[in-house]
């Protein structure tokens, strides 16, 4: 996967990602490129392919929201 900023799109990757929406708590960052390639290949080649597993990717940006939001909070 990229490291690229520009052009990114939240990606749904919970149970309902393909076809319907899931919750906003299962997206991760994608380029337009990337989001279009998981919709071609599917979620578990995908992961496969760049050696990511989305559970910790989630798990990471549920962690970095948390802090931020817990700072915001401290700062209020």
């Amino acid at each position: 996967m990229s490291e690229s900023t520009r052009n990114v799109e939240a990606c749904h990757t919970g149970p309902h990602g393909f076809g319907q929406k899931s919750s906003g708590y299962t997206c991760i960052p994608l380029t337009h490129e990337e989001h279009m390639e998981l919709h071609r290949i599917g979620p578990r080649e995908f992961q496969e392919k760049y050696g990511i597993d989305f559970e910790v990717i989630l798990e990471g940006l549920y962690t970095e929201w948390s802090e931020l939001q817990a700072r915001r909070l401290a700062g209020a």
